[in-house]
């Protein structure tokens, strides 16, 4: 880990913003709308990393693996999903985003999608 950073990611958007005000904005933070921000590639993995998300993502994949993906709206895959986004939002509002933006069809939302096909929450959902 390069830099001052600290442990959770939202010590780590802080400390962004911090060192961007005093001298420029090092790597792993990104220069996004004139402010020195966290990269949201960055925590979408060190999200990801998390023991607790972790395995909300590995149950969210058994929704997935069921789901009706040519239908607009699936249910059976909704209700499934209900109880993993309260959990990962009891984890971090962000927590959140990242599931609702990994199983999101065709990323939509305020997601994007970064190479290999993953989306995750667009920076603008993490400054």
């Amino acid at each position: 880990q390069a830099g001052p950073f600290f442990a959770t990611a939202a010590e780590k958007m802080l400390s962004c913003k911090r060192y961007g005000e005093l001298c420029g904005c090092p790597d792993p933070c990104v220069e996004a709308e004139g402010q020195c921000l966290y990269s949201n590639q960055r925590i979408a993995a060190d999200l990801e990393a998390e023991s607790t998300v972790k395995s909300l993502v590995g149950e969210a994949q058994k929704c997935a693996d069921g789901r009706d993906e040519s239908a607009a709206f699936d249910g059976d895959f909704e209700n499934c999903m209900a109880p993993l986004y309260q959990q990962a939002e009891a984890h971090s509002g962000l927590a959140k985003a990242l599931l609702q933006c990994r199983f999101s069809l065709n990323c939509q939302g305020s997601c994007e999608a970064v190479s290999g096909g993953r989306c995750i929450p667009a920076q603008s959902q993490v400054s």
